[in-house]
């Protein structure tokens, strides 16, 4: 960062974070201004069940004739993610963008610009800090964003992102539906000893719900299909 920012402005600016020890996170700026942010992208999937992204980076590993990622080793699966953002604040004020127009025109530079002001350098023996030199990871990130600002192409294919996107959504609605079912038998008194019986059961009991609700299952299934929005 510029060698005049404050320590006052750096605590306000900078958080960190991690586990065990271990950092997982940086990030510098705050929102609706700018931010840059270096993180565990690793750590965050495998936390929140993030199954596209394995996919999306072993596919990109394919097509440049590399091994897939091997993601129950860390040592040997870290992915490190770099991400620039820009709030409105900034967007507005620094770079006056108003339109999609604007924006289009201006990303690019917005993007060279933040990485440019923040950089993730390499230290060296030189006190001066600003002629330390940019590690090849975050020159790659800035040629990378630049290039896909340029020429979007995706990745993962849409239709095999609805398919992982579905299967979490299922297994996720599954287990409440188990939490719920466990919960209903144990307000009707039922032992544990009947608790498959109970499940046999249920069925024909949401269904003599479902006649009596005031709304058409037609309209209900849509509600639902416009809530998933094209996943089924």
């Amino acid at each position: 960062m510029h060698s005049r920012t404050g320590k006052k402005a750096i605590a306000e600016l900078i958080e960190t974070n991690g586990v065990s020890g271990r950092l997982t996170s940086v990030t510098i700026g705050k929102m609706p201004g700018r931010q840059v942010i270096l993180y565990d992208k690793r750590e965050e999937v495998l936390a929140r069940g993030k199954r596209e992204w394995p996919v999306v980076w072993n596919k990109t590993l394919e097509r440049r004739g590399l091994p897939s990622l091997n993601m129950d080793d860390p040592s040997v699966s870290r992915v490190w993610r770099i991400e620039a953002r820009a709030g409105k604040d900034y967007l507005s004020n620094r770079w006056h963008v108003r339109t999609w127009a604007d924006l289009s025109h201006a990303l690019p530079l917005m993007l060279q610009a933040a990485m440019e002001d923040i950089r993730y350098c390499v230290p060296t023996a030189d006190s001066n800090r600003a002629r330390w030199p940019t590690h090849p990871m975050w020159s790659g990130a800035l040629a990378e964003m630049v290039r896909c600002v340029e020429q979007s192409v995706p990745v993962l294919a849409s239709a095999d992102y609805r398919l992982i996107t579905r299967d979490r959504r299922c297994e996720v609605i599954e287990k409440q539906m188990l939490g719920l079912a466990v919960s209903y038998a144990v307000l009707h008194a039922k032992p544990r000893s009947e608790f498959g019986q109970f499940l046999h059961w249920l069925p024909e009991r949401l269904l003599s719900i479902s006649k009596r609700h005031p709304k058409s299952l037609g309209q209900r299934m849509q509600q639902a299909a416009d809530r998933f929005n094209g996943l089924s």
